[in-house]
């Protein structure tokens, strides 16, 4: 929940988040801008866990790039309109999420061995879609609160922490 709520959360809101960076003229291109950096950040997220994880352990991933992340999350909040640092903000968050989708499965069968790994995996994914309907649902609300995503951004950047700390 922890380690998927933020990416989640900004997948859902990447093309928002993006749009709060520029003049009308370029929201459309900053909108996709977002969604592609979101993309592009999973992506390499996967690719490059699947390869990290061979040269160090998948707890160490797990640990060491959430609590990373948080810092670069929160880049947004200082200079919110600044397209750059909400653009990395997002492709850090789509690093994270990507490497979570890598190294949780084989953390899990390590830790729990094969015959186990289904119904222990089972549950965190679980977790993983709870993130997914509430850390975007959440993000919203809190849009519509605040009028911006400030506070949604400091809410994931505490979940990476505690997620790289448990």
């Amino acid at each position: 929940l922890f380690g998927s709520g933020p990416g989640l959360l900004c997948h859902g809101h990447a093309a928002a988040m993006m749009s709060l960076c520029g003049p009308t003229a370029s929201a459309a291109s900053l909108r996709a801008l977002g969604v592609s950096g979101m993309a592009a950040g999973s992506v390499i997220g996967r690719l490059g866990g699947g390869i990290l994880i061979d040269f160090v352990s998948a707890r160490l991933c797990l640990i060491a790039l959430p609590c990373l992340t948080s810092a670069i999350v929160l880049s947004p909040l200082l200079r919110p309109t600044s397209a750059y640092l909400t653009f990395a903000a997002l492709v850090g968050c789509g690093l994270t999420y990507g490497l979570n989708a890598v190294a949780l499965p084989v953390l899990v069968s390590r830790l729990y061995g094969a015959e186990r790994m289904g119904k222990v995996y089972g549950r965190i994914f679980t977790a993983w879609g709870v993130g997914g309907i509430l850390a975007p649902w959440l993000a919203g609300r809190l849009f519509d609160v605040t009028g911006g995503y400030s506070a949604a951004l400091v809410i994931s950047a505490a979940m990476l922490m505690l997620a790289g700390m448990t």
